[in-house]
């Protein structure tokens, strides 16, 4: 990814509005990037201040696309072929992928999530959120953010402590 797709610029935007508060909180957070395709969220939220990050994909293209770029921009994560790491939580999970995966993976994604730890979801047509935000609402989870751009939108969720 080259971080122009509209999902992309809105998880970045994300990333840039609630990392430096969460941070400043706790500054040894812990970020998990399910399908971080080339890695660039991943690499923004060490360039953000997030200390652990994990980044995770299904495709070990992707996997090693991550591992390359994290190299090039002079950061260092954890980089797995996985979808979402069981027995692990994390303060911030963020995922940019289809909702038709979301929604697959959706309990696996609320589970990783610590409590009062956020969740950032794009891939998500506007068409699907209010989908998307049932599931949430369902699963304890309160909506913070609903960003669109285009025919997409990024949400962001807090899990309850």
């Amino acid at each position: 990814g080259t971080g122009q797709h509209e999902t992309t610029k809105l998880c970045l935007e994300a990333l840039e509005l609630q990392i430096p508060k969460l941070i400043a909180k706790n500054p040894n957070m812990t970020l998990v990037d399910i399908g971080c395709g080339s890695g660039i969220l991943s690499i923004a939220a060490k360039k953000l201040g997030i200390s652990q990050v994990t980044a995770t994909d299904i495709d070990l293209d992707a996997v090693n696309a991550s591992i390359a770029n994290a190299k090039v921009n002079q950061v260092q994560y954890e980089c797995l072929q996985d979808s979402v790491p069981s027995g692990k939580t994390f303060d911030v999970v963020v995922a940019n992928i289809l909702a038709v995966v979301i929604k697959k993976i959706f309990a696996d994604l609320v589970t990783a999530c610590k409590p009062n730890g956020y969740l950032i979801i794009s891939g998500i047509l506007t068409t699907e959120s209010s989908e998307i935000k049932e599931m949430a609402q369902s699963q304890g989870l309160k909506l913070v953010s609903d960003k669109d751009r285009g025919d997409w939108c990024c949400l962001i969720f807090k899990r309850a402590s």
